[in-house]
């Protein structure tokens, strides 16, 4: 491969019968982007696209800014969009994604955006996108991209990408075959983002069904401190870090409903003995983010020594009271969120205080109570989360299968 060029993964297999690998700039008639200026945020005029507004195979013209028609022609008119050029996305966390143009009217185009205008006797619009949008297209662009905290491509090394180019009618052949086919790919992902989106909601759902119920209203009203032996948060010093020995946690160590001790910072058995000496956490107690992602409750499962920042409260329930899981789940339900929400100060890093979150109002029910609800919506909640990594694992499947269905259209297989 010579330096600079561009890449498909293995493009060096055989291609079928009357195919080639060539460069864009030898097919295109025109590679260039679109104008360096920031436009105003008009609101009529001639429309402004930008990556915004390009979706794989498709523009999304749902949000449009818009220019003068003076600005237009003086300022922003650089590269003239025709219907079907190839608009491709060189900038931004979107990079890589290719759309069709087929609007028949003028618009102003942004220099995170690439015009591709190929050779109509040579290169099928339709079949550029395709081989643009695909993901060893964008696997080798990103390997060669210049930049670091945005991502980019320069338009040199758009003109160097290597595609692999049937004849025309062969790639005419193919577009409608790959189009039916990507539509249904897209389908069955919108339908997978659905499902999984309705079971993320359904654990905020049966806590809702519970603790804002008519029965709940009912139940007996504590202030927190009320059934705690003790609310307290973590150690405010600095200490000396270890590279293995006792757990030190973060918030973000708790952020996702359970205690991840995948660390990487440690103490000392004797810094650990002299900063617990106050309150050790045990199993059975509740931790609850109180700093920055705030308002996440979650029970210690384990009798396996830790030890935590002050960014996170301790609450020791009193267990002839308090079933641990009941309180995490109330804390973790809408009821207790918009507690959280209303006590939380500041706007940079938001903070539950101790003495706001020991005033939090709880809802109890007697003891045998809470521990059916919380063994009952337990089930529950464990189930979710077997549904959603399954429609994860559904999802990440049709995710490659675009790669799939190209590749095979680019070994003469469909």
């Amino acid at each position: 491969m010579e330096k600079g060029e561009i890449n498909f993964e293995g493009s060096n297999r055989k291609l079928p019968d009357g195919w080639r690998w060539i460069k864009l700039n030898d097919v295109c008639i025109k590679i260039t982007d679109g104008t360096h200026h920031s436009p105003p945020n008009g609101r009529e005029g001639i429309p402004y696209i930008t990556a915004k507004n390009i979706r794989p195979f498709r523009l999304d013209l749902t949000e449009l800014t818009y220019v003068s028609p003076e600005d237009h022609a003086k300022i922003y008119k650089r590269c003239d969009p025709k219907p079907g050029d190839v608009l491709y996305i060189k900038d931004g966390v979107t990079m890589g994604i290719a759309a069709v143009n087929n609007l028949e009217y003028e618009f102003s185009l942004l220099s995170s955006v690439a015009l591709l205008r190929p050779n109509p006797k040579i290169l099928d619009s339709d079949f550029l996108a395709i081989c643009l949008n695909a993901p060893d297209t964008f696997n080798s662009v990103t390997a060669s991209q210049s930049g670091s905290a945005i991502r980019r491509i320069v338009l040199k090394q758009i003109q160097e990408i290597k595609i692999p180019l049937p004849p025309l009618d062969e790639q005419k052949r193919i577009v409608p075959i790959l189009n039916e086919q990507m539509e249904a790919v897209e389908k069955a992902r919108q339908n997978a983002i659905a499902q999984l989106k309705a079971a993320k909601e359904l654990p905020t759902a049966y806590l809702r069904d519970v603790f804002s119920s008519p029965e709940a209203q009912r139940w007996d009203r504590k202030r927190l401190k009320e059934v705690c032996d003790k609310i307290t948060d973590g150690t405010h010093q600095s200490p000396p870090f270890t590279t293995e020995g006792i757990p030190f946690l973060f918030v973000k160590n708790i952020v996702s409903g359970r205690i991840d001790f995948k660390v990487n910072q440690y103490v000392s058995q004797k810094t650990y003995e002299e900063l617990t000496r106050r309150s050790k956490p045990i199993k059975g107690d509740v931790l609850f983010s109180a700093v920055g992602s705030f308002g996440i409750a979650v029970v210690i499962e384990t009798d396996k020594p830790f030890i935590f920042q002050r960014h996170i409260a301790l609450i020791k329930p009193k267990r002839e009271q308090v079933d641990s899981h009941f309180l995490t789940l109330y804390l973790n339900s809408p009821s207790g969120r918009q507690q959280s929400e209303l006590a939380a100060l500041g706007v940079a890093q938001r903070t539950v205080t101790l003495q706001s979150l020991s005033d939090f109002e709880i809802f109890l029910p007697p003891y045998t109570i809470q521990k059916y609800i919380a063994e009952t919506l337990t089930e529950k909640l464990t189930e979710v989360e077997r549904l959603c990594k399954t429609l994860e694992k559904q999802l990440e499947a049709i995710k490659k299968l675009p790669a799939s269905i190209l590749r095979q259209a680019f070994n003469g297989e469909l």
